[in-house]
């Protein structure tokens, strides 16, 4: 998201942040089905996945792109703002706000783009694999829903 230019509204859209999402979820599972060890990027992948598609329901309700920037990478902060607005209806489960906080805990420190010492509790990729995947269709849905309730196309991704 380019401060820098003066269309950054009328260019982010929450079905560009959603194909992007669902885009980073998909090298995810072309990582991993090479039997690549690279737990730093398919972390980073799931995550940002993740993140894109949170951001995509918070534009879909209203949000600006500048109010999108100031949650950062912030995964926690996006989900509880999901939560919070009554437009989105996300309520995550208990286990669920378990598994974003220690996502975030390497995420939103930029650790997984970046090589830090020390060692690193990470969440089980396969759970938070299962969890984003059925998140990824979750929200592309209520996008949807959304959209129509409010009398705005929204084309299949």
């Amino acid at each position: 998201m380019n401060k820098n230019n003066p269309h950054t509204e009328d260019r982010v859209s929450s079905r560009g942040l959603h194909r992007y999402a669902d885009d980073f979820f998909q090298a995810y599972n072309l990582i991993t089905s090479q039997k690549n060890n690279a737990v730093q990027v398919r972390y980073y992948l799931l995550c940002h996945s993740f993140e894109l598609s949170m951001k995509a329901m918070l534009r879909e309700v209203g949000y600006s792109v500048e109010q999108l920037q100031k949650f950062g990478h912030d995964l926690e902060k996006i989900a509880n703002e999901l939560e919070k607005n009554e437009k989105t209806k996300v309520r995550w489960k208990l286990k669920d706000k378990e598994m974003i906080r220690i996502a975030n805990t390497h995420y939103v420190t930029k650790e997984m783009e970046y090589f830090t010492r020390g060692a690193k509790i990470l969440v089980d990729p396969d759970k938070f694999s299962n969890f984003l995947g059925l998140w990824l269709r979750i929200s592309h849905a209520s996008i949807v829903e959304i959209a129509r309730k409010e009398g705005r196309p929204f084309p299949s991704i």
